[in-house]
């Protein structure tokens, strides 16, 4: 009998705590469907990782009355998702979808300002606001497939230390409407602070990624702006349009370079009609002086462009180092430009500064490709016929194979800036080094031997 009672309590405790597990999971995992403003008000302030906050389709959720009204945002959420367990905000359809907006005239406010980490906003507009979306210290973030326009200063702005986040797919076009003065402003998408706001603002936002969108017409200033102490950059695969870049605030190029290790590869600028402000498809620029020199005009790599040219503009420059003695006396290094395509009946117009400077083959430190095109897969020279590391990017598993193998006894990894981030005995690389704990970025592999040791680069995707 007393058997039988223990098994009767043991199944017992079981279904208790597996119908306790269920419920924790059904509160974490919510579906919260809006179809007003104080809903979505509400599900913001209130979300929990895993949650998943749906906007019907074609509705225009006006927000700024209440306690977004403290943020000077329509809506805001300092709300944390976590890895495997973002918090989403999505439209319920993606061909009709919702819009975001303020209750205010004149371009005032934000339309969205995010302070939490591991967020996925999908298939909505964002509209008729000052600044369309902005994150501040919110890292490992997807944006995709927003549309966001019709915006008074710039449209998506990553702020604050605002890291590893991904912007895909999106389109982002007729910025700087707010007046005259802000047309200088109307930056597309701006990664980073200027450094005279640095004492507000973190300014390391590294390893963002911009890729698949569709950016103009009608974004006034520079369609990228991004700004000295952010690190990492990539810029990929998406299609510019220059018709109605102003030239004011010296915004008179697709994308300014100010930070370091910039990507900008696999892209499509289209100069054909309506530029006559455009002066380079890709300025870059060193922002040491006054005592600043952090993390500025160093490692840009600027490669595989298609630029289509207007016959008026078939001589701008694929790259332009810009210099200015008085607020930037140093110039740029370590700047390649390399096997773009420019579509133009005119001889590229390249300046006598710019020429002494670029090089115009592919760099070693080139995360994304090797010199000869393909995805980094093997190490230096010394062990390249022994060793190989694979696949590179890398989402889960590292894996180091070869003849040479056994002759590794330990395994560093290291970010950009020097931080040890794993150590471990080499026993068994065989199983592969697990890198799926990693935020996305780049790091560095070093790998050591009794007669040395040698490192490269790999892309945590």
């Amino acid at each position: 009998m007393k058997k039988k009672k223990h098994f009767i309590t043991k199944g017992k405790t079981i279904l208790f705590l597996s119908l306790a597990l269920l419920a924790n999971l059904a509160q974490a995992q919510r579906t919260i469907n809006c179809a007003d403003d104080d809903c979505l008000e509400a599900a913001l302030l209130d979300a929990k990782p895993g949650d998943e906050i749906v906007l019907k389709a074609g509705v225009t959720f006006i927000g700024g009355s209440r306690s977004a009204a403290d943020n000077f945002s329509a809506f805001w959420s300092d709300k944390d998702g976590e890895p495997g367990k973002p918090i989403i905000l999505r439209g319920e359809s993606s061909t009709n979808k919702p819009t975001i907006s303020a209750n205010r005239d004149g371009y005032s406010w934000y339309g969205i300002n995010l302070t939490g980490d591991y967020w996925v906003m999908k298939d909505f507009i964002v509209r008729r606001v000052n600044k369309g979306i902005v994150l501040d210290g919110s890292n490992n973030c997807e944006l995709i497939d927003l549309e966001v326009f019709d915006i008074g200063q710039e449209a998506i702005h990553l702020r604050t230390g605002s890291s590893n986040n991904l912007i895909k797919g999106c389109l982002v076009r007729d910025t700087g409407k707010r007046s005259e003065k802000d047309k200088g402003f109307g930056e597309g998408i701006y990664v980073g602070s200027d450094r005279k706001a640095h004492g507000n603002f973190d300014p390391n936002c590294n390893n963002n990624i911009i890729e698949d969108c569709v950016l103009g017409p009608n974004i006034t200033a520079d369609t990228f702006d991004i700004k000295e102490g952010t690190e990492g950059t990539v810029i990929r695969n998406n299609t510019f349009f220059a018709s109605g870049i102003t030239g004011a605030n010296s915004g008179d190029s697709f994308i300014d370079l100010k930070g370091t290790f910039g990507y900008v590869y696999g892209n499509t600028f289209n100069v054909l009609e309506n530029a006559d402000a455009l002066n380079a498809i890709i300025d870059v620029s060193n922002r040491t002086f006054g005592g600043y020199d952090y993390k500025t005009g160093t490692h840009s790599a600027i490669f595989e462009n298609t630029i289509n040219l207007s016959s008026e503009k078939g001589d701008v420059p694929t790259a332009r180092i810009i210099l200015d003695p008085e607020k930037q006396p140093l110039p740029s290094d370590n700047v390649h430009v390399w096997e773009n395509t420019r579509n133009s009946s005119k001889a590229e117009n390249i300046d006598a500064l710019t020429l002494s400077i670029v090089e115009t083959a592919c760099p070693e430190w080139n995360a994304f490709r090797t010199c000869s095109g393909a995805v980094l897969s093997t190490f230096d020279a010394e062990l390249k016929a022994g060793i190989t590391m694979y696949p590179n990017p890398v989402n889960d598993v590292l894996y180091i194979k070869g003849d040479k193998v056994s002759s590794i006894n330990q395994v560093y990894i290291n970010s950009l800036h020097g931080k040890e981030l794993y150590k471990a005995v080499a026993d068994n690389l065989d199983l592969g080094i697990d890198v799926s704990t990693l935020p996305n970025g780049l790091y560095i592999i070093t790998l050591v031997t009794d007669a040395g040791s040698v490192s490269e680069k790999f892309i945590k995707n």
